[in-house]
């Protein structure tokens, strides 16, 4: 399993349970779902660029 793949489906991981775990951890803490937050933007914006870029002879 390369990196590349590996790194999607964390994203993928991400954009999935990442909203609902801010909805859970907002009440606990304040700078937790920021942080999630952000780390779940990147991993998105990672997400896209590597299916336009590398997969973009597909479509």
């Amino acid at each position: 399993m390369n990196v590349n793949k590996l790194i999607l489906e964390i994203s993928y991981l991400f954009c999935c349970i990442g909203p609902i775990v801010i909805l859970i951890i907002r009440n606990i803490n304040d700078l937790m779902p920021v942080t999630f937050g952000i780390l779940s933007i990147i991993f998105l914006i990672y997400m896209f660029w590597y299916i336009f870029i590398f997969h973009k002879n597909k479509f």
